[in-house]
């Protein structure tokens, strides 16, 4: 039997279907107030049959909920993440990344699972010279955000489990794009896109289909490959480049101003000043500000040699993508 965690996000949500295609009996962990009408409508739009589906409500840091959820499981995809860039909720960001892993890696443990997939983030590499690979490990830096933090610490537990008895493999997708989840991640590049903006992001990054994603984790399900991590990247491009084919899509008119580093910092200081005032998650950070300037490169060369797994080109990847983000607005 097989556990997924974060069942309710992107990747969890595609993951979940396309087991489902493929009559796999799965358990997915929601929490108790989780939204799931976005979950059931790509079911519905991909005419999945959700039979194979098994919900057990719990949150990753309650241990004797994970401890039973992991009883008579094989399999465990760990999917589960908190993603917030808010100063406020740091804390819990860290809880619920680094404690949360740390909690189903002890109950995978108790209860004898034998392999544990865990979906990290290429967040917890190093830097380096050129494109980024699997050996540019972490180095601590203040220039790190708390996000990646807390992801590394996750992967940290990870790699405990494996050290302890269990198979343990590491994918650190890049930016994955993927329809149904507007405002998060790649999803809310689309939703800027949509919407006319004037300025766009000077920097550049790795960028992931969430089909490519879950190919890969079908293909790690099938395969015994243990002890190792892979960085799952389709496609080096800037925000612009992806900003620019999704407005066209869309027939809008795509940004066309640079937003440099002195227009991105006094725009993450009003929001934060803004937030403050309204109480709301502001939408600009100093962290997401810096990580919008940067430019990054990052190597796919050890997932195409071990990984059968085709890249979906970028182009159909955004009119896919653009055109459920039309059909769910008209829904």
């Amino acid at each position: 039997m097989i556990l997924l965690t974060g069942g309710t996000g992107l990747l969890g949500t595609h993951t979940l279907l396309a087991l489902a295609r493929k009559n796999i009996a799965v358990v997915a962990i929601k929490r108790p107030a989780s939204d799931l009408q976005t979950f059931y409508y790509l079911a519905e739009k991909a005419g999945v049959n959700l039979k194979h589906i098994t919900w057990f409500d719990a949150d990753l840091l309650d241990v004797n909920a994970i401890y039973e959820v992991t009883k008579n499981i094989n399999t465990v995809i760990h999917c589960g993440a908190f993603v917030s860039f808010a100063p406020k909720q740091q804390l819990l960001m860290h809880k619920i990344n680094t404690d949360g892993t740390a909690n189903i890696i002890n109950a995978c443990l108790a209860n004898n699972v034998n392999r544990f997939i865990h979906v990290s983030s290429v967040a917890t590499l190093g830097d380096g010279i050129g494109a980024i690979t699997e050996e540019n490990h972490w180095i601590t830096s203040a220039y790190h955000s708390q996000y990646a933090i807390s992801k590394y610490g996750a992967e940290r537990e990870a790699w405990r489990g494996m050290a302890e008895g269990m198979q343990v493999v590491v994918i650190n997708p890049t930016v994955i794009l993927g329809e149904g989840y507007w405002n998060k991640n790649g999803g809310a590049l689309i939703k800027y896109a949509a919407s006319e903006k004037c300025f766009y992001p000077k920097g550049s990054t790795g960028f992931i289909d969430v089909v490519d994603v879950v190919n890969v984790i079908l293909f790690l399900l099938e395969n015994e490959i243990n002890g190792t991590r892979f960085i799952i990247n389709g496609h080096n491009t800037t925000y612009k480049n992806i900003l620019d084919q999704t407005a066209q899509l869309f027939n809008k008119k795509a940004p066309a101003l640079a937003a440099n580093y002195f227009t991105t910092h006094a725009a993450w200081r009003l929001q934060s000043i803004f937030s403050i005032l309204t109480g709301t998650q502001p939408l600009l950070t100093k962290e997401t500000a810096i990580s919008s300037l940067s430019n990054r490169l990052y190597s796919n060369t050890k997932m195409r040699n071990s990984i059968d797994v085709a890249i979906t080109p970028l182009a159909e990847t955004l009119k896919r993508i653009c055109n459920c983000y039309t059909a769910m607005n008209q829904h």
